[in-house]
């Protein structure tokens, strides 16, 4: 089976869809999911009622502690001011896109040895016969405990989806460390096949089945998705792209989080502003070629219409050995004349002589255009193949050997008094290298890779030291921005020389062979790139969801990119290799926090009004039914609220103390000095018996002691901020409270 996108003139086809073996899958933006055997397509594209269909030969990529001190995951794990509690993804989904996952890793299990994996879908398996999407196969959690679950990580990408998962989610139950940025969540996995035809509808699907089993639970979710195309379009307005983007904006409680990709090294982009100058650019002769199965120059082009319909292009030949010369080209010609038809076009030479027969077919999706070239067996591979442009717009190619594609000619050019025409030759460039399709949303956080390590022990102990600067950008990170100039891409987090959670077969081999690469304990191993960022910010994005989970995908995505961190190395941002610098986990929830005032009136206290719920403590304990927005004191101590707003964030007041003569000064006490720094002073003038509290803002006891002289407390450990103490007599004779600043 295979998933068609269409566009439908009429909808009564999907009542007769069983006749070519096919059923209607999900839609969105206009294009309709449709499910059948490869040999009817023909006969279905046949249909009068089809207006158009969607076919890619697009292939989908996979793109590959301290990890979360880099990103200050450490202190959100640890519940640090100003957060009042510790987060670690309990409640949230994470969904992993990707090869697949290691179900019997000690990471993605609970303490008693039952999974986390909610459930696994597996699209290179045989169908089921079962789920809903018409390929592969699901298993659930009952399923994977009870060992009935027959998937494995694809071998051939060497555990790069256990690797991914590790990082976004893995408890670190395996040796005790290597914890994820959200150990706590459950995790729902599908495992691509990336030899699918229409690869990019396959995500569409991964990414409907894993919030359609969040929503099952009533919880939300973060997805991850370390894969992409560096094909297409890139400006994510493909059929695949617009149903995931829909996705993404039918309820709150959603992420979705993608790596960038790993081409920001690679001279595979080509796009310019067209002039009268006739400007041109050399394809090389791929013979391996993938996407017309001989050998040949193949590529294609995109442009916005209103960017293209003032453009004239030809395809010409030059020899380039021994020496260079002009060889011939067809007539110039605009897209305008060769739409939906299969143009036969020949380069010949001057005295008339065919040099190289091709096929061109362009067509519009929506406001671009799309062009295909296709130049196969060519009569000689002396010859570098030109695109020549003139007149007035602007446009992109993504082409390279590895895409199937021709590669563009970038080094050994020939000088002008070598071949004078040289001068007006463009050449391709790293820009907008990303890849392509949902990776290019606007609602979708697309993240760049920077080093995350230099150094680890490995699973010899020996100490591992790689030519890595930890903190500077990947070499290989991809850049943008999209087709349209969408900012992309919108993070940075850490990914080259990260350890993590390894696929057991894969990682056993290492030991053998490679031991250097795996970490000690055995169970993890390194990896990087684009691949290994991504689970960083998807994680951060669950953690957001446990803090608030009712915000928006905008809302998550400005809070993390809103708190990002710059240094030396991401110089002015936003820009088009960082986007908006690096994550800090831990500032983006506490973008999440804001001000609750208390104000007291008689015996009541009021907190600041308008949000969705109030829950009021003394002394950090829960008052039952205290749950307006004011409260009748009933007894002396440090009172709190809690409230929560449309979004789901929890914020605390300050702690507010009742009844306590706060500073006022007692004649037999004296505390000091006031700020403090990491010693508070007591001078006492009898032989009392005191005791001795120190609360913080939220009423929590972080000191106490008894004395009954002069006494040096130590206070060093103590985070700065506001703190309240408290000093009592044993009798009660004595009770009074002091603020001090600890600096």
């Amino acid at each position: 089976m295979v998933t068609i996108p269409v566009k439908l003139s009429h909808t009564s086809l999907l009542n007769e869809l069983p006749l070519y073996d096919a059923k209607a899958g999900i839609s969105a933006q206009g294009w309709q999911y449709i499910y059948l055997p490869t040999g009817k397509i023909e006969a279905l594209a046949k249909d009068p009622r089809i207006e158009k269909i969607y076919f890619t030969s697009a292939k989908g990529s996979v793109l590959n502690d301290t990890m979360v001190i880099n990103n200050n995951v450490l202190a959100i794990h640890n519940g640090s001011a100003p957060l009042n509690k510790i987060y670690k993804g309990k409640g949230i989904v994470m969904g992993m896109i990707d090869t697949g996952i290691e179900i019997n890793h000690p990471d993605f299990k609970n303490t008693d040895g039952s999974t986390r994996i909610v459930k696994l879908w597996d699209h290179t398996q045989a169908y089921d016969g079962i789920n809903p999407y018409g390929y592969g196969r699901i298993w659930d959690s009952t399923e994977i405990n009870l060992g009935l679950c027959t998937h494995d990580d694809q071998a051939q990408y060497y555990g790069h989806g256990s690797i991914v998962t590790g990082i976004a989610a893995g408890n670190g139950n395996a040796v005790g460390k290597f914890e994820g940025v959200a150990p706590q969540t459950d995790i729902v996995a599908v495992a691509l096949d990336f030899n699918s035809p229409n690869w990019e509808m396959n995500v569409a699907e991964a990414t409907h089945f894993i919030y359609a089993t969040a929503d099952s639970l009533q919880k939300p979710c973060a997805i991850n998705a370390s894969v992409g195309t560096y094909s297409g379009s890139h400006d994510g307005t493909d059929p695949g792209a617009l149903v995931i983007d829909s996705l993404i904006k039918a309820a709150n409680g959603r992420a979705f989080v993608c790596a960038a990709g790993n081409a920001g090294h690679v001279f595979y982009h080509l796009g310019y502003s067209v002039t009268s100058d006739t400007n041109f650019t050399w394809f090389q002769v791929n013979n391996g070629s993938t996407v017309m199965g001989v050998p040949g120059v193949a590529f294609e082009l995109w442009a916005d219409t209103l960017d293209f319909n003032n453009v004239q292009f030809a395809l010409g030949a030059d020899q380039v050995s021994p020496t260079y010369s002009f060889r011939g080209r067809t007539n110039f010609d605009n897209i305008k004349n060769r739409l939906n038809i299969t143009y036969n076009d020949t380069i010949k030479n001057n005295m008339g002589q065919k040099i190289a027969h091709l096929q061109t077919w362009a067509e519009t999706f929506g406001d671009k255009y799309f062009l295909q070239v296709f130049i196969p067996q060519p009569d000689s591979n002396q010859y570098a193949f030109r695109l020549e442009l003139t007149g007035n717009g602007k446009f992109d190619i993504w082409s390279d050997n590895w895409l199937g594609f021709a590669k563009m000619t970038k080094s050994g050019l020939p000088n002008p008094g070598q071949f004078p025409p040289i001068v007006y030759y463009k050449e391709p460039d790293t820009l907008k290298t990303i890849v392509g399709s949902f990776s290019c949303l606007p609602s979708t956080i697309t993240v760049a890779n920077y080093t995350n390590r230099s150094t680890y022990l490995d699973y010899n102990n020996a100490l591992q030291t790689m030519a890595y600067t930890p903190g500077a950008k990947s070499a290989t990170s991809s850049i943008g921005p999209s087709r349209i100039g969408l900012q992309k891409p919108d993070i940075a987090a850490s990914g080259d020389i990260t350890l993590s959670s390894s696929r057991l077969a894969t990682v056993a081999a290492m030991i053998i062979a490679e031991p250097f690469k795996v970490a000690q304990g055995g169970m993890h191993n390194r990896n990087g790139g684009t691949s290994l960022a991504s689970p960083v910010v998807a994680g951060t994005a669950a953690l957001y969801l446990e803090k608030c989970p009712h915000a928006n995908w905008l809302e998550i995505k400005q809070a993390i990119t809103g708190t990002a961190k710059t240094d030396g190395f991401t110089g002015f941002v936003p820009n088009y290799s960082w986007g908006a610098g690096k994550i800090d986990a831990m500032a983006t929830l506490s973008s999440s926090l804001f001000n609750i005032n208390i104000t007291l009136s008689n015996d009541t206290l009021y907190a600041t009004q308008g949000y969705v719920s109030y829950q009021w403590y003394v002394n950090g304990n829960f008052i039952p039914g205290a749950t307006q927005a004011f409260y009748k004191i009933s007894q002396q101590g440090f009172y709190t609220v809690e409230v929560i707003n449309n979004s789901g964030c929890s914020s605390s007041s300050a702690s507010f103390p009742v009844g306590l003569n706060e500073n006022k000064a007692h004649s037999r006490i004296k505390i000091y000095p006031n700020p403090a720094n990491n010693t508070l002073l007591i001078d006492v003038e009898d032989k009392t018996n005191y005791l001795f509290e120190m609360y913080d803002l939220l009423g929590n006891i972080q000191l106490n002691a008894s004395f009954n002289a002069s006494v040096s407390i130590d206070i060093s450990a103590l985070a700065e901020g506001i703190y309240f103490v408290k000093v009592f007599s044993e009798n009660k004779k004595i009770d009074f409270t002091y603020k001090i600043m600890k600096e």
